[in-house]
């Protein structure tokens, strides 16, 4: 699911890159042709690139590579959710904290068609601060770590064709007056295959009988 979710956004990456790409040519040629046309699409096109630009590139100029590892992308109910967020800051950057969220959503989809519906409901919002604020010098490798242990009667991951049930991880690094980092990691809640195996075999010593032989009666 790692793997699979990492090509997923390699692939979002280079769309939004190729839709970008053809929107700024789509413009130059706007404005070659029909000047006013293209000062109309650059009014609406160009603050939504500027955004995009912003929230993504901008906290890589202060944090430099942010490196989120997912240690237990399975976990069950009762289990630890483990994960690391480390980086090594280009600037000297203060903070207003960083933090990881565990939540659970569910997401419900009603009707079909334009009266298609979707929604959601957190039942479950756990932050835990693995920062408070601070000023990080520049060149000074980060590590911060998250371990934090799910309730045992939470209920488990599952997706389907109109509702999922879905947990996730969201990191952030709060930066004043700057975007902010953020990334959302996906984890699936599932059966511990241990404990089930060792209640089988539990059951299988407690339901097995013994037959008396006759030196036994004797």
């Amino acid at each position: 699911a790692g793997d699979a979710s990492g090509w997923v956004a390699k692939i979002v990456i280079s769309v939004v890159a190729l839709m970008m790409l053809a929107a700024v040519s789509g413009i130059l040629a706007a404005l070659i042709t029909n000047p006013i046309a293209g000062m109309i699409i650059c009014a609406f096109v160009l603050p939504l690139i500027a955004i995009f630009v912003a929230l993504k590139w901008l906290p890589k100029y202060l944090l430099g590579d942010v490196v989120a590892d997912l240690q237990t992308p399975v976990v069950a109910p009762g289990q630890h959710v483990k994960a690391t967020l480390s980086f090594e800051p280009r600037r000297d950057v203060p903070l207003n904290g960083i933090w990881a969220e565990i939540n659970g959503t569910e997401v419900c989809v009603s009707g079909s068609g334009s009266n298609r519906k979707t929604h959601r409901k957190c039942f479950y919002s756990k932050r835990h601060d693995l920062s408070h604020s601070s000023k990080i010098q520049a060149g000074q490798p980060q590590s911060f770590q998250l371990d934090w242990q799910l309730p045992d009667d939470v209920p488990y991951s599952f997706d389907l064709a109109d509702n999922d049930l879905n947990w996730t991880v969201d990191l952030r690094v709060d930066i004043p007056r700057w975007p902010d980092w953020k990334q959302t990691l996906k984890i699936n809640v599932f059966p511990d295959p241990t404990a089930a195996a060792e209640s089988d075999s539990e059951h299988d010593h407690s339901g097995s009988t013994v037959t008396p032989t006759l030196a036994d009666e004797q």
